[in-house]
This record gives C-alpha cells, sequence and structure tokens, in this order.
C-alpha cells in the first residue's frame, strides 16, 4: 500500500510540477511588454521559448510516464533510454541551428529587459 501511494504521489508531483512551469511560461510570455520588441511579437516569442524547451520534452514525458507505471520504470532498458534521452535533448538545445537562433532572441529580450 505504501509503494503505491509512493508512486501515485511521484506522478502527481511531476505533473503538476510540469503543468505549472508551462503554464508560468505561456503567463508570462502572453503579458510581458518585451513581446513587443521581438520580431515576431506575442506568438513568435511564446514559439521561441517552446523551441529553447521542446528538445527536452521527450524526457519529461518520459518521468512522467515512469512515475504512473513504476513496473515500467523498474524495467532493465529504463535507465538507459532516459539517460540516452536526456543527452540527446540537452545536445540539441544546444547544436541544432533553430534552437540556438530561438535561444538568442530570447536571451537579447532579455537583456534588454535588464538594461
Amino acid at each position: 500500500m505504501t509503494e503505491l501511494f509512493a508512486d501515485i504521489t511521484l506522478g502527481t508531483v511531476i505533473v503538476i510540477g510540469l503543468l505549472m512551469f508551462g503554464g508560468v511560461i505561456f503567463v508570462a510570455n502572453m503579458n510581458d511588454p518585451r513581446n513587443a520588441m521581438h520580431p515576431g511579437g506575442r506568438k513568435g516569442r511564446m514559439l521561441d521559448e517552446l523551441l529553447v524547451v521542446g528538445p527536452l520534452a521527450p524526457l519529461l514525458v518520459m518521468i512522467t510516464v515512469g512515475g504512473f507505471l513504476p513496473d515500467l520504470r523498474d524495467a532493465a532498458w529504463w535507465f538507459p533510454i532516459l539517460l540516452g534521452l536526456s543527452v540527446i535533448g540537452f545536445a540539441a538545445s544546444f547544436l541544432l541551428p533553430s534552437v540556438r537562433r530561438a535561444r538568442k532572441r530570447v536571451e537579447a529580450l532579455q537583456k534588454k529587459a535588464f538594461s
């Protein structure tokens, strides 16, 4: 019974954290006055933010699925696949040209705001 409760709690915490993270990004970007400085406006900035975070989505989905299916998470292949997804996601977030351009646009907006 305690294992079931621990698995449900872990899954719930992960899902709530992901929803809060996504909600904060969405609300903060939609109401930010810096959107006027972005070449694509409000929608362009949101797409850039999603491009920067997007390569990590498969890793987050796998962690969420593991929170709800502990037998799957305990499988021998789970950790190598999870590690591989994290390496690929982090590499993609720094090596893909579209993600690098989106990151530069987002960083430029942040620098303008703090200048």
